[in-house]
């Protein structure tokens, strides 16, 4: 893949759908499968920016109020690794309609189509802390609208969006609002790429027989992702230990020079087992076998725990830290006892699949 030079970029959505998974409240339906796309973004780039569309009339915003805690707790633990980039407009914009019509058109079968998501969507959205951003963001311009939208109400195609998920106008006009920033934050990416949130990046935003979608860019080429394994960790966990894990992540890689490396595969095998023991990744039990494990727990008979000891030894070393207790058990050990130095050598991590060919 080409590597790109220019500023990789997110958006505000796509931060809340995560912040939503460490917050009271309903998690954003497409939050979990966000994660691990933004853990690599965080980690692998010295910088990334996040472009904000403010309302008319608003030319400055407190980060510390307007955008999602993560960033703020990231700021605080990593200075500098973010640059807001304010998109103000000195009036409201304007779509004329035949330019509008099709997106309207895609966006209300994509509602139709997702409906349950969407109304899961607004209900994040409708959260105080939500609200409380957009509150700052928009200042003392009135309205939180971007867009020119009071003359879609009575659009066929928005009141499809309307009777499809049972929304109010207002909901309605917040969410086509929400959608068409896609546009001015893809001119911001400037080829760069972009990870954007699904209700948006799901969108062509196809009109005049071409896409006004960016080509999303490309990722600068890495040797390892960590993303999906500490997205996993993630589960269950506050967001101040996310917080504290991309920042030691992203300590450990440019301590090891692992950000200087462009090829994926270029990691020896030991040195992801290293760097895994130290972010205490989620580990398995090395050739824990599914079909051994079904064959001992048909002639467990008094005891799974007692027949998994004598045919396989692993479960018995663990067996003083880890109770085996079902028969769904897979293998996977709790990060504490992978961190245990002596127990090591039997424990294999999911990045090591990303090691040099010679490891492999």
């Amino acid at each position: 893949m080409e590597h790109h030079t220019k500023t990789p970029q997110f958006d505000l959505t796509t931060v809340n759908a995560i912040q939503s998974l460490f917050t009271s409240g309903p998690p954003d339906p497409w939050g979990q499968r966000l994660v691990a796309d933004f853990v690599d973004l965080i980690i692998w780039h010295d910088q990334v920016k996040c472009p904000v569309a403010v309302p008319p009339g608003v030319s400055s915003i407190d980060d510390t109020t307007a955008t999602p805690k993560i960033l703020t707790d990231l700021q605080r633990r990593d200075p500098g690794w973010l640059v807001l980039d304010l998109a103000p407009s000195v009036g409201h914009r304007v779509l004329v309609p035949d330019l509008l019509d099709p997106i309207l058109a895609e966006f209300a079968a994509f509602v139709a189509a997702n409906a349950r998501d969407v109304r899961g969507f607004l209900s994040v959205h409708e959260s105080r802390w939500i609200a409380k951003q957009t509150q700052h963001r928009s200042g003392d311009a009135g309205s939180h609208h971007v867009f020119d939208l009071p003359s879609l109400v009575a659009n066929r195609h928005t009141e499809r969006i309307l009777h499809s998920i049972g929304a109010s106008s207002e909901q309605v006009l917040y969410l086509v609002d929400l959608v068409l920033k896609y546009l001015i934050y893809a001119e911001r990416a400037n080829g760069g790429y972009y990870l954007t949130h699904p209700i948006r990046g799901k969108q062509s935003f196809e009109f005049l027989h071409r896409s006004e979608a960016p080509a999303n860019g490309v990722l600068k080429t890495i040797p390892f992702r960590l993303g999906p394994s500490i997205a996993l960790m993630a589960r269950g966990r506050d967001e101040d230990w996310f917080t504290s894990m991309l920042h030691e992540a992203r300590g450990h890689v440019r301590s090891e020079g692992f950000t200087e490396l462009r090829s994926p595969g270029s990691v020896s095998r030991e040195s992801l087992r290293e760097l895994s023991a130290k972010l205490k990744l989620p580990a398995n039990v090395r050739g824990y076998d599914r079909l051994e494990r079904a064959s001992s727990i048909a002639t467990a008979g008094t005891g799974l725990v007692g027949s998994l000891v004598s045919s396989n030894m692993w479960p018995a070393v663990l067996g003083s830290a880890v109770t085996i207790a079902t028969e769904v058990w897979t293998g996977h050990v709790p990060s504490r006892i992978s961190q245990v130095s002596w127990l090591q050598w039997m424990f294999e991590w999911p990045v090591e699949k990303q090691a040099s060919s010679s490891d492999k």
